[in-house]
């Protein structure tokens, strides 16, 4: 198998380990009606937990939070309040998701992962288990959600004068886009965009922005190829010697761009640059034809 594809895998199979949760129908120990309340779409308020929702009972949803219909919460898993929580979801055991959190719909988090604040998971991300995202505030304990983001240390004999002010940056957002999957114990560091389709390596640390469809390995995190969103096909993409590519597998044709890679079809490149050329002719006819005055 190759290399990427068995990385893509790796990330579906940790994060499938949360799939099979017993329904309630299954298992007598799970809770239909939980403490708390779920705000439910098109009721206007707080109503009972919703039995689109499943939830072990030993997990914690904190009030107000939004979660979305068909989202499993696996065993205890910790949603806080604040947090916003997709549809069609499968969050893993011992799972956090952090107050001003956002996870998109059809997200899988896999085991003892804390969706810290300010992270951002797009639709359809796969997170097996263990990631960790090192935000700001987890480094230095701070809470975006208390407003706890100014606790700078003072050290011995040191002075500050009336109205002196110190203070720490502001933590910045990690977001990962739609679709790319994250290899147990990845590590996101503060501040990194992960792009559309990327995959991260068992144990990466990613320091810096993630290209769309980049395949990203090792210590400090490198881009090992191009992967096509089918995971069987390496895109032969160089930006010294090809500009696009084709899957050899699916078919489906990339080039790069400055995001990293993108599908595209050479019929709507042409018909884009056939209209492109219309309107600067249309341009050039206008600006050169007299006006009536």
């Amino acid at each position: 198998m190759d290399n990427s594809a068995a990385l893509f895998e790796s990330c579906e199979l940790g994060a499938s380990a949360l799939t099979p949760y017993p329904s309630p129908n299954e298992r007598g120990e799970v809770v239909e009606q939980k403490k708390g309340t779920v705000p439910v779409s098109g009721k206007g308020g707080q109503s009972p937990f919703s039995p689109e929702v499943w939830c072990h009972e030993t997990a914690c949803v904190e009030q107000p939070s939004m979660i979305g219909p068909g989202t499993r919460i696996g065993p205890y898993a910790h949603v806080m309040a604040g947090a916003t929580v997709g549809s069609g979801c499968r969050i893993g055991r011992n799972v956090v998701i952090a107050p001003t959190a956002v996870v998109g719909d059809n997200v899988s988090i896999g085991h003892n992962v804390v969706v810290e604040d300010g992270v951002v998971l797009e639709e359809g991300v796969v997170c097996a288990p263990g990631v960790v995202f090192a935000t700001l505030g987890m480094s230095r304990g701070l809470s975006q959600s208390s407003g706890n983001v100014q606790q700078p240390n003072v050290g011995g004999e040191a002075a500050v004068g009336e109205k002196g002010t110190v203070s720490l940056p502001t933590a910045k957002r990690i977001v990962v886009r739609r679709r790319a999957s994250l290899g147990t114990n990845a590590t996101i560091l503060d501040g990194v965009t992960v792009h559309i389709y990327a995959v991260i390596g068992t144990g990466a640390v990613v320091a810096s922005d993630v290209p769309s469809y980049a395949v990203m390995i090792g210590v400090p995190a490198r881009q090992e190829k191009w992967l096509c969103s089918c995971t069987k096909g390496k895109l032969n993409l160089d930006p010294r010697f090809s500009l696009s590519a084709m899957c050899p597998a699916c078919r489906l044709k990339y080039r790069l761009t400055s995001t990293g890679a993108e599908e595209y079809s050479p019929e709507e490149e042409r018909r884009r640059r056939k209209a492109d050329l219309y309107s600067l002719e249309r341009r050039y006819v206008e600006s050169i034809t007299p006006r009536n005055r």
